[in-house]
């Protein structure tokens, strides 16, 4: 993650393909009318954003549900913006623990004989608003989430991580410029400051941060396999104990 410029597709395809697997990049997502507005220099709102950020955390929660890896290059400028992507895990969770209570709910009622007929029709109503409920979702994303709890808790026990890549201001506004004259990429060097502006966190919310512009993506790629390995011996060996 990061601003316009920092590098993050790059990176992110790198490591998609060490770890062989899906790789998405955020801008491929952004509606037309997104699209014009950036070209033309005019920066993004929250309610510009939502419908991409939705379509976004719908592709992490496919990946949470089936516990395959992905990695998504996206800018997630602020907390509410990675809460809202954070939403893919805790929507998969919640949806797990309806499913756990309709199950218990169905096994209680076959366990306990129908006392009458009211009672029984309310057992059965219960039980079709739990399945309901599990069916079609769970967290409705109408709007933009406020950030609820430390910011550290995006990361606690997440199986989704938050790298952000910070190259210095001046390394950055090269890029941009180097990429409006060989027309390659919409976005235009106008809109880096406002980018910067909006670009908030943490460092306890992220799982790794690279300022500077020394290390070559290769090198970060590495730097963040390393930090997933050492996360993973980390979790099975607590899970052993």
């Amino acid at each position: 993650m990061g601003v316009s410029g920092c590098g993050k597709s790059t990176v992110a395809e790198l490591l998609a393909g060490k770890l062989s697997c899906k790789f998405y990049d955020a801008d491929a997502y952004h509606p037309a009318a997104n699209i014009r507005k950036m070209s033309a220099g005019i920066p993004l709102t929250d309610e510009d954003r939502l419908p991409w950020l939705q379509q976004l955390a719908e592709l992490l929660r496919g990946h949470v549900a089936s516990n395959t890896p992905a990695v998504l290059a996206c800018s997630a400028l602020t907390p509410a913006y990675r809460q809202l992507l954070f939403s893919a895990q805790q929507q998969q969770q919640q949806q797990q623990q309806q499913q756990q209570q309709q199950q218990q709910q169905t096994n209680d009622v076959a366990a306990q004989p129908a006392q009458d007929a009211t009672a029984g029709s309310h057992r059965a109503a219960s039980l079709a608003a739990a399945a309901a409920a599990a069916a079609t979702g769970v967290v409705s994303a109408a709007r933009p989430l406020a950030v609820h709890g430390a910011a550290a808790s995006l990361s606690q026990g997440s199986c989704i991580a938050f790298v952000l890549l910070n190259p210095p201001p001046e390394q950055l506004l090269l890029r941009l410029q180097q990429r409006a004259a060989s027309g390659s990429h919409f976005m235009p060097a106008s809109l880096l400051q406002s980018q910067l502006q909006q670009l908030s966190y943490s460092e306890d919310e992220m799982h790794l941060v690279f300022n500077g512009n020394e290390q070559a993506a290769e090198q970060i790629v590495e730097a963040i396999m390393a930090h997933r390995a050492a996360h993973d011996a980390n979790a099975a060996a607590a899970a052993e104990g």
